[in-house]
C-alpha cells in the first residue's frame, strides 16, 4: 500500500478544531487508514499518529496527489478506519449516479470486519430554519434521493441494514468547517428543557446566530431559547443540528464546545440522571466545576412556576438562589453568575453549572444578583413571556422586586433606562423646551403623582392577593385532606364489615340473645310496637 499523505504541517496549529477533539476520543489505533475528502489539518496529523498507514481520497485535490474512490474500490482492500468526514457526497465523482445508500455500501465494501467508520451527515432540513437564517438547498438533495436519511432515527436505520452496530451519533453544530458543539443525539433526545445537553444546543445556536448577523442587524438569537425548549419537550433537539456524525467501533464523549477563546471543552455521562464530568484543555477546563449534576436551570425551574402562577415557588427559588449566591463558596468563585447557567435541584440545591471561574474577581453578592436579575429580565422580554405581575410594573422595577424577594435591601441605581422611562424624560424635556404656562406643568405635575400613587396601590393590592391566594391554597389543600381522611375511613369501614371476623362476631351477638330470653323478648316487642305504630300512621 503506498502512503499518499500530503505533506504534514510542521507545528501543531495553535486552536485545536472540534473535530479533532471528537475524533481523538474516537479514533482507537490501526494498521491501516482511508481518508475520504477533505479534513482539518489536525485532523491529518491525529490519523497520521493513529494510523501505520493511510491512503487519502480528496477529489478536491491534484489529480496526481491522490487515487480516485473507484481505483480504491477496485483494488479490493480493506482498510481498519474508514474517515468521511466531508460526506459522502464529497468524494462521489461528477458523472457517480449512485444514490446515497448505494454509495454508502460502496463506503462500507472497504471497512474490515470490526473496524472504525466515521461518517458525517449534513442535515437537509434543519428545525434551526425556522427561526435562524439556515440555507435550504438541501432539501431538494432529499426530494430527489429518498434514501437519503433526513433525521437520526433514519441514519441508525440506514447504517444498520448495512449490517454496521452504530456506536454514537453526536450532532454537530455550525459551520461545516468550523463547528462549534457536538453532542451526543441520544442525550439529546431525552434531555429536559433546561438541561445541560439543550443547553450546549442553545449556547451554539445562539453563537452562531451573532456571528451570521452583521453589527446593526438583529441576529435572531433571542428566539433560539423558546425554539430550544419547544425542541426539548417534543424530543426533537437532534434535529436542530446543522449535521450528524456517526461513528461505528468507537466511543466520543457526551458532549463537546468552543469556548469564546476557542478551548475546546467536554462534558461526559455515565448514564441518565447521573452527573456530567467535566474536562477538556487546561486552559479552559481549570475554570469550570469537575463534575455537574443534572439538574435544570433555575431559569427554566422560574419559568416553569411563571407557567403554572405558582407565586409562591417563585418566591422560594428566588430566596433560595440569594441565599446560595451569599454563602456559598462555589457561587463565590463564579465570573459571572446567571439564572440560565446556575442549576436547581427538585429539592432546592444549587450548583455554579457551565460558569467560569476567576478567583481574583470577588465582587459583592448583591451585585451579582443585579446582573443575574436583569439579564433574566431581558431574556424574558425578549421571548414576549407572560409573567405573574401587572403590566404596569416592569422593567427594573420588576428587577427590584425578584431582588427583594432574593433578600437585596439596598438596590442600587440601574445603570441603563427602560423605553418608557426614556420616552417620560423625552416628553419632559420637550415640554420645558417649549416652555408650557405653570398651569399645564402643575397639572402634569399632580397626572404623574397620580400615576404613582396608583402604581403603588396596585403593587399594595397584588400583595394582598397574594396573601388571599396562599390561604385559599391552604383551605384547599386542608379540604382535600379532609375528604381523603373521609374516604379512608369509610374504605376502612367496608373492609371491616365485609371480613371474616366481623361476620363472626355479629352471629356471636345474635347467640347472645338466645341464653338471654328476656332480653330478647323485649327486643321482639320493641321491633312489634315500632310496626305496629307505622301502620297505625298510615290510616
Amino acid at each position: 500500500m503506498s502512503d499518499l499523505t500530503p505533506d504534514q504541517p510542521t507545528e501543531r496549529p495553535a486552536e485545536r478544531s472540534l473535530t479533532a477533539a471528537v475524533l481523538d476520543d474516537a479514533l482507537p489505533r490501526a494498521e491501516s487508514a482511508l481518508v475520504l475528502g477533505p479534513v482539518p489539518d489536525d485532523v491529518r496529523e491525529l490519523v497520521g499518529t493513529r494510523t501505520r498507514e493511510a491512503v487519502w481520497v480528496d477529489p478536491l485535490g491534484p489529480a496526481d496527489a491522490s487515487p480516485r474512490l473507484d481505483e480504491v474500490v477496485a483494488s479490493g482492500q480493506r482498510y481498519d478506519l474508514v474517515l468521511c468526514l466531508a460526506g459522502l457526497d464529497a468524494v462521489a465523482e461528477p458523472v457517480d449516479a449512485l444514490s446515497w445508500s448505494a454509495r454508502l455500501d460502496q463506503v462500507v465494501g472497504l471497512l474490515e470486519p470490526g473496524g472504525t467508520l466515521v461518517l458525517r451527515v449534513d442535515n437537509d432540513a434543519p428545525l434551526s430554519a425556522l427561526t435562524l437564517d439556515v440555507s435550504r438547498q438541501g432539501w431538494a438533495r432529499a426530494d430527489e434521493d429518498p434514501t437519503r436519511p433526513v433525521g437520526v432515527a433514519q441514519l441508525d436505520a440506514r447504517l444498520r441494514a448495512a449490517r454496521l452496530p452504530v456506536s454514537t451519533v453526536h450532532a454537530l453544530l455550525g459551520p461545516a468547517d468550523a463547528p462549534v458543539a457536538a453532542v451526543d443525539t441520544a442525550a439529546l433526545a431525552s434531555a429536559r428543557d433546561g438541561s445541560l445537553p439543550a443547553q450546549l444546543v442553545e449556547d451554539a445556536l445562539t453563537r452562531v446566530a451573532e456571528e451570521q448577523s452583521g453589527p446593526d442587524e438583529q441576529s435572531g438569537g433571542e428566539r433560539v431559547p423558546d425554539l430550544v425548549a419547544a425542541s426539548a419537550r417534543s424530543g426533537e433537539l437532534p434535529a436542530l443540528a446543522d449535521a450528524w456524525l456517526a461513528v461505528v467501533g468507537g466511543r466520543p464523549r457526551t458532549g463537546y464546545w468552543l469556548d469564546r477563546d476557542g478551548v475546546v471543552l467536554w462534558v461526559d455521562q455515565a448514564g441518565p440522571g447521573q452527573p456530567f464530568v467535566v474536562g477538556g484543555q487546561p486552559a479552559g477546563a481549570a475554570r469550570l466545576p469537575q463534575e455537574i449534576p443534572d439538574d435544570v436551570t433555575v431559569e427554566r425551574a422560574l419559568h416553569r412556576a411563571i407557567a403554572r402562577g405558582d407565586d409562591a415557588e417563585f418566591r422560594r427559588l428566588a430566596e433560595g438562589f440569594g441565599g446560595w449566591v451569599r454563602n456559598s463558596a462555589s457561587a463565590q468563585k463564579a465570573l459571572d453568575l446567571r439564572l440560565d447557567t446556575v442549576r436547581v435541584a427538585a429539592g432546592g440545591s444549587f450548583s455554579r453549572g457551565l460558569t467560569q471561574a476567576d478567583p481574583s474577581a470577588t465582587p459583592e453578592p448583591d451585585t451579582r444578583l443585579v446582573h443575574a436579575w436583569r439579564r433574566f429580565e431581558e431574556r424574558l422580554q425578549a421571548a414576549g413571556r407572560e409573567t405573574l405581575w401587572p403590566a404596569s410594573l416592569r422593567g427594573e422595577e420588576r428587577v427590584r422586586l425578584w431582588l427583594g424577594m432574593s433578600g437585596v435591601e439596598q438596590v442600587p441605581e440601574p445603570v441603563t433606562i427602560d423605553a418608557g422611562e426614556a420616552s417620560a424624560d423625552g416628553d419632559d424635556a420637550a415640554a420645558a423646551a417649549a416652555g408650557l404656562p405653570a398651569e399645564v406643568e402643575e397639572e402634569l405635575a399632580h397626572l404623574r403623582a397620580r400615576v404613582e400613587m396608583l402604581t403603588a396601590t396596585l403593587a399594595a393590592r397584588d400583595d394582598q392577593l397574594q396573601v388571599r391566594e396562599k390561604a385559599i391554597r391552604s383551605l384547599r389543600d386542608q379540604a382535600r385532606g379532609a375528604a381523603r381522611n373521609r374516604d379512608k375511613a369509610m374504605a376502612r369501614t367496608r373492609e371491616i364489615q365485609q371480613s371474616s371476623t366481623y361476620r363472626t362476631a355479629n352471629q356471636l351477638r345474635r347467640l347472645t340473645l338466645l341464653r338471654h330470653p328476656d332480653a330478647l323478648a323485649r327486643g321482639i316487642m320493641r321491633r312489634l310496637d315500632s310496626k305496629v305504630r307505622a301502620v297505625r300512621r298510615t290510616r
